[in-house]
């Protein structure tokens, strides 16, 4: 057992998904992320692991309106994937997923090229239903990419 202290960002983190007055129901009927704008030390937050970024809402708008947690939209999307052609995913910072918005998994990259010439990255990745897929965006980690179902 640690006897490390715990920061007051860490306690922040916990407070914040606790108490529901940093939280709000959503159009899912699951809680959202802790709004930021309200959290004390929001800031140092935000860079905590599957809190979103900072300054974000919490929840995903759909087409039609309604908000879903961060947890319902990865479900969406991934559920979307059995049936998509193409698909406009994140590529994880560390280059090894293909990711919702807010970090949900996917899918596995496989293949990963950067074209300093061409300012792109190009990706290989194998979706969670076992999908292939294949896609280009730009030139960093991060950043979002196009995805398209490869045939075979």
């Amino acid at each position: 057992m640690s006897n490390r202290l715990v920061t007051d960002v860490e306690m922040a983190h916990v407070i914040a998904l606790r108490e529901d007055k940093y939280r709000r129901v959503v159009d899912c009927g699951h809680l959202a992320q802790p709004d930021f704008w309200l959290v004390p030390n929001w800031r140092e937050l935000a860079d905590t692991p599957g809190m979103g970024a900072a300054g974000t809402t919490g929840y995903g708008t759909t087409e039609d309106g309604k908000k879903r947690c961060y947890d319902c939209c990865t479900a969406f999307e991934v559920e979307r994937m059995k049936t998509a052609d193409v698909m406009t995913v994140y590529l994880s910072t560390d280059n090894k997923r293909v990711t919702t918005w807010p970090g949900g998994t996917l899918g596995t990259v496989t293949e990963h090229y950067v074209s300093k010439a061409a300012r792109k990255t190009y990706v290989k990745a194998t979706d969670v239903h076992g999908a292939h897929w294949s896609g280009q965006g730009r030139a960093e980690s991060g950043t979002y990419i196009t995805l398209r179902r490869r045939k075979g």
